[in-house]
């Protein structure tokens, strides 16, 4: 369990973005790290982040449930997911860009399925199962993708990759 709360994301390079993420077996330290998490998500205004973005190998994420519209939010019993992983996907996959906290800056496209259902924790332990389509899918594979050891810079169409500058122009990103 984390010995200290963090205060930073990691960064692309970083050991614990590149790990497969040990599972949760002990849930009561839980609510400190996730309030951290909550905050620096929202900090750097994040729809999603996992664990191991704060360098804590664990298989937790959460995700900015206000940032969903209504009759997603309702789909949503709880905004942490922990042990989470995926029971069923579509074989029809969608492409979109993506970006990540960990990665500043860089977007590209991933195809990914376009639905998926997810079982579950909740923080307190308890189990759930939660059918994704849109952009709730898109966000819970990238961020499982974390708790396996994979960025999705790892799955994007290579000639898609492009960086954000200060100045707002993009140019080509090559990692």
């Amino acid at each position: 369990m984390p010995a200290t709360q963090p205060s930073a994301l990691v960064l692309r390079g970083h050991p614990a973005l590149h790990a497969h993420a040990d599972p949760v077996k002990d849930f009561l330290p839980l609510l400190a790290l996730t309030q951290a998490m909550r905050q620096l998500m929202e900090t750097h205004d994040g729809i999603g982040i996992a664990a191991p973005q704060v360098g804590e190998s664990l298989r937790l994420f959460l995700v900015a449930k206000e940032l969903f519209p209504p009759e997603v939010q309702n789909k949503l019993l709880s905004d942490v997911f922990v042990n989470a992983k995926i029971v069923r996907r579509s074989f029809k996959r969608i492409k979109d860009e993506e970006g990540c906290l960990s990665v500043p800056g860089v977007y590209g496209t991933v195809a990914r399925p376009e639905r998926i259902t997810m079982e579950s924790q909740t923080l307190s332990g308890k189990k759930f199962r939660i059918a994704a389509s849109g952009l709730l899918a898109r966000v819970l594979q990238h961020e499982l993708d974390h708790l396996d050891g994979t960025l999705f810079i790892d799955k994007a169409v290579r000639e898609t990759l492009h960086e954000l500058l200060p100045d707002g122009t993009l140019q080509p990103w090559n990692p």
